[in-house]
């Protein structure tokens, strides 16, 4: 059965890249059961800092896959960068 995690990171709109702090669930599907994996653009609910959750956009995504049989492994590690969303965009978000 595969295991599946994904780490948010937080991309400040004035860095060119992510900070190190990575907010990381574990999901642990039943057999047959889909995930829903946010797509770049989506709005997502986060609390990457100590001001509790907020909304963040959808930058990037990145799947990487261990597949072992000695152990047998099977793991999806996701990568999910977010950006902050403008409150103008959050409202036409909402109305959709």
């Amino acid at each position: 059965m595969m295991t599946y995690s994904i780490q948010y990171q937080y991309k400040n709109p004035k860095r060119s890249r992510p900070g190190d702090y990575a907010q990381v669930e574990d999901l642990n599907p039943e057999p047959g059961e889909q995930l829903v994996i946010p797509n770049v653009g989506d709005t997502v609910i986060l609390c990457l800092t100590s001001e509790g959750r907020k909304m963040y956009k959808v930058l990037t995504r990145n799947f990487s896959y261990l597949i072992a049989e000695e152990p047998p492994v099977r793991a999806c590690s996701i990568n999910i960068v977010v950006t902050d969303v403008d409150d103008e965009e959050v409202g036409a978000r909402l109305k959709e």
